[in-house]
């Protein structure tokens, strides 16, 4: 019995070229684009013949032997190198009525890119909102979120957030809220506390114990709190 599979899944060669393209260069595609600029570069290319681990050969200096030499006494898409086979996928395809097989190309399927983008925990998938945030949701669904690609400089794009304490004391001074800002090219995170500022908690000798980077700042209020916080940071 044939099994139908949806796409060719990936070898390891092609998954370390997309460990490269991504993790090394930085790209920060979908799989349609990533399909596209591997096309330009790799072309029609034929995949390289592989040993029984999934490794291509490769000379003494790291070079796809493929590439620098000619493979001879070919048996059955095999041939010997340093005493290794090492064997060319193929696959049978019905060609002008007759069967015939052919070699893999050393592209990957758009199928296979897409699958390991999913996979990949480092890959943010970009997805339609299935649900308006502002139609009575409280806070967009977790499947509304896009892919961001961060600026080549630290601190040109930042991310900031906030979250309530609890009933938290520090230094005499009871902290309210905690400031959260993240650097979205260094993954850097910088914490900076929010004081409450009321008088049903504290009394006014602790209103005035307050930070030097929050000198001039009003810390009852959450938007000054946060050019604080961010001074912070860029100081």
């Amino acid at each position: 019995m044939t099994t139908v599979v949806k796409f060719l899944p990936l070898t390891k060669l092609q998954r370390d070229m997309l460990e490269e393209h991504f993790r090394e260069r930085g790209h920060g595609e979908g799989y349609q684009r990533t399909y596209q600029r591997l096309k330009l570069a790799i072309g029609d290319k034929n995949h390289y013949a592989m040993d029984s681990g999934g490794q291509i050969a490769r000379t003494d200096d790291n070079e796809i032997y493929e590439e620098v030499s000619t493979p001879t006494k070919i048996i059955n898409h095999t041939y010997n190198y340093k005493n290794v086979d090492y064997t060319w996928p193929t696959r049978k395809r019905i060609l002008g009525g007759k069967e015939v097989v052919e070699r893999r190309k050393l592209l990957p399927t758009l199928l296979a890119i897409q699958d390991w983008l999913r996979k990949d925990p480092q890959h943010q998938i970009d997805r339609q909102t299935r649900n308006a945030p502002a139609g009575g949701i409280r806070q967009a669904p977790k499947h509304a979120l896009k892919p961001i690609i961060p600026r080549s400089r630290p601190l040109d794009m930042l991310f900031c957030d906030g979250f309530r304490m609890p009933a938290t004391v520090h230094n005499g001074k009871q902290v309210s809220w905690c400031m959260v800002i993240i650097d979205g090219l260094t993954r850097m995170i910088y914490l900076a506390p929010m004081y409450l500022n009321t008088n049903l908690t504290i009394t006014t000798k602790e209103k005035g114990k307050m930070d030097d980077v929050f000198e001039g700042f009003d810390p009852s209020k959450r938007s000054i709190c946060s050019v604080a916080a961010l001074k912070l940071v860029l100081d």
